[in-house]
């Protein structure tokens, strides 16, 4: 799968029209069962993105989470806790997502209103 990171500006966009998927369940890569809690902004890179998650569990607070984070590019999540005792935090990227459940998604919606990646596009490819 290859994609490109968005701007703040698209990933609030994706993510704002996105929020009706929470509570809905999901499975993360490793088959983990949860209940969507969130649809966020988080940061584009694999180590921003730990960070991020590991403040979210913390605090509790995405926004605070996401403050801390300093750099440019962005992708949209899905978290959520598991239905255990244990309720660790799974989470997924939003694009794969959408398409393993057959749920269309229109990337030039986002990104055709300009911004630092408008003329790049976001494709998961199998």
């Amino acid at each position: 799968m290859t994609r490109t990171p968005l701007t703040r500006e698209q990933a609030e966009r994706i993510c704002k029209d996105h929020q009706y998927l929470a509570g809905r369940e999901f499975k993360n890569e490793h088959s983990v069962a949860a209940t969507i809690e969130a649809v966020t902004v988080a940061p584009y890179d694999d180590i921003n993105k730990y960070i991020f998650l590991l403040a979210y569990c913390e605090s509790n607070d995405l926004k605070a989470a996401l403050d801390s984070y300093v750099g440019h590019v962005f992708d949209v999540l899905i978290v959520g806790k598991c239905s255990s005792e244990t309720a660790e935090l799974v989470h997924k990227e939003l694009i794969p997502y959408l398409a393993e459940n057959n749920i269309p998604f229109d990337l030039a919606k986002y990104v055709s209103a300009g911004g630092a990646s408008s003329n790049r596009q976001l494709s998961y490819a199998s």
